[in-house]
């Protein structure tokens, strides 16, 4: 990587996370509406409705959803991909000498696991009024964490 490469890199990401949210902004404004706590509402209320809910195929009101779930689902790869980008150029830019090099891989390789995570919670949701994550949390929990516990 030059050095002309690098800030090329942040300013990819830069312009990747103003196309984000103005794409989760389009797809706010596409919302047909409902929240899980009241699914008569209309459109999308940024203090009632959880980001995610953008990502559902059918709003909690129980109109489709599809053009807000794909521009939703589209924001967040644009969104992981530009920042996947930069954690590798800061790996590249921290990992000229010895000393930082495994320091920097490590948070690098973190901060692209962590995306990849995001990234899938924010696309698991379902139509229906159940959460596949909700499924995944519980399987996690009863299968990783208890033996984990049970031996502390």
């Amino acid at each position: 990587m030059t050095c002309m490469a690098r800030p090329t890199i942040f300013i990819l990401a830069r312009w990747a996370s103003v196309a984000s949210v103005a794409l989760a902004g389009m797809a706010m404004l596409l919302y047909p509406g409902g929240t899980i706590r009241d699914p008569s509402t209309s459109g999308y209320s940024f203090f009632q409705n959880f980001l995610s809910d953008l990502g559902r195929t059918v709003a909690w009101g129980g109109q489709p959803n599809y053009r807000s779930a794909f521009l939703f689902v589209t924001s967040f790869v644009i969104l992981a991909l530009a920042l996947a980008g930069s954690f590798v150029a800061f790996v590249r830019l921290f990992s000229s000498s010895r000393n930082p090099r495994l320091s920097a891989r490590t948070a690098g390789a973190a901060g692209v696991l962590s995306l990849a995570l995001a990234d899938g919670a924010a696309v698991l949701h379902t139509s229906s009024e159940d959460y596949k994550c909700v499924g995944q949390a519980v399987r996690f929990r009863k299968g990783i964490m208890a033996p984990i516990e049970g031996a502390a």
